[in-house]
This record gives structure tokens, sequence and C-alpha cells, in this order.
């Protein structure tokens, strides 16, 4: 415990030179790290510790937040397939007559920009790119956006467009977790690793100990 401790403890003055030998041995790898791990000082070893734990988090810390972000993207797109629904997007009468508000076209052109901004700060070009074209299609409409006209035929190829988008938001959700779920299993193997090693030091010291004793 007082490894792990220590280990994710961001309190670590090493010289230059133990940072390098440190960086070295991370970059060589786990199975490396161990045949190495008597060749380096202590501090040596907690900063590959501290470098390695950094790394990782920062992984995951990123995958989390796009995760949120998707979260947050989908909900928007729900907003947006809410309101086109209720406008109406069957054959019916009603729904081919009623081509909606100037509120209606006020809180979709506010949801389409919300959504592409989220897409936007994701770093998703393509979702982008969808969600402009979409909000392009609500906006002209075939009376122009002067007359607040969303006919019905356009509300419900847009409606599909979202399904679709959300659809593989859900799909890149599921990879992402997968990936998360490798970067915690590989951040557990890396504290186990790190333990081993102080474990192997200290019982390298204490028997150095024993033998100047004898």
């Amino acid at each position: 415990m007082t490894t792990i401790a220590l280990a994710d403890a961001k309190v670590i003055n090493s010289p230059p030179q133990e940072k390098t030998v440190a960086a070295s041995l991370y970059a060589a790898g786990v199975g490396q790290a161990r045949e190495q791990s008597q060749l380096l000082s202590i501090d040596s070893v907690l900063v590959y510790i501290e470098t390695r734990l950094n790394h990782l988090n920062e992984e995951i810390n990123t995958r989390l937040a796009h995760q949120n972000s998707n979260i947050d993207l989908q909900n928007v797109l729900n907003q947006i397939k809410k309101k086109l629904t209720d406008m109406g997007i069957t054959d019916s009468e009603h729904d081919k007559t009623n081509h909606g508000t100037p509120e209606d076209r006020a809180d979709l052109d506010k949801l389409f920009d919300q959504a592409i901004n989220i897409a936007d700060q994701n770093g998703d070009t393509k979702e982008v790119e969808q969600l402009t074209s979409d909000k392009a299609i609500i906006d002209q409409g075939t009376g122009g956006k002067e007359d607040n006209d969303i006919p019905m035929e356009e509300r419900k190829n847009v409606v599909n467009s979202i399904s679709n988008q959300q659809e593989n938001l859900r799909g890149r959700a599921e990879l992402d977790m997968i990936e998360i779920q490798s970067l915690i299993s590989q951040r557990s193997t890396s504290l186990q690793l790190a333990t081993g090693m102080l474990a192997n030091m200290n019982d390298t010291m204490k028997a150095i100990v024993q033998n100047v004793r004898s």
C-alpha cells in the first residue's frame, strides 16, 4: 500500500540522469523493466512509476471525457428528434399540412448549434458535417427560412439521419468502454509491477545490510 501511495503521489524530485534512465525504462516496456530494476535507484523506479501512471491516467481521462461528451450529444439529438417527431413525420393529412412555427425553427436552430458544438469539441469531423447538413435541410425548407416552412418529408429525413448518427455514437461508445477497461487493466499491472520492483530492491538492500553485519 505504501508503494502504491508513493506511485500515485506526484512529489518526486530525482536527479536529471535518473529521470533519463527511468524514461528509457518506461519506453523499454514492462518485461525489460523487471530485468533492469536492479540497476536503478528507488528514486528512478518512482520516476518510472509516475511516468507510466501519468500516461495511463491521461489516456483514461481523455476517453472518459469523450464518453461524457457523447452522452451530452445523444441527449441533444434526442431533443431534436422529439421536436421533429412532435411536429409529425407520418403521411397523415395533419402531419403533411403542419409545417412548423417560428418558435419550432428557433428551437431547432439552437439545438443543432449545440449538437454541432459538442461534436466539434470531440473532434468528430464527420459528425459535424452531417449535423451541419441536417441543419441546412431544416433551415432551407421548401418555403425558405423566412417562411418557417419545415415540410413533413424533410422532417422525416432528418429524423432518420439523426437515428443513424445515434447508432454510430453507440458503437463508438462501446469501443471506448473496451479501451477504457484495457487502460485500467494496464494501470493495475503497472502498479503491481512497481510494487514488485520496489519489493525486490528492498530485499536486496536487506541482504546487503545482513552481509555487512555478518
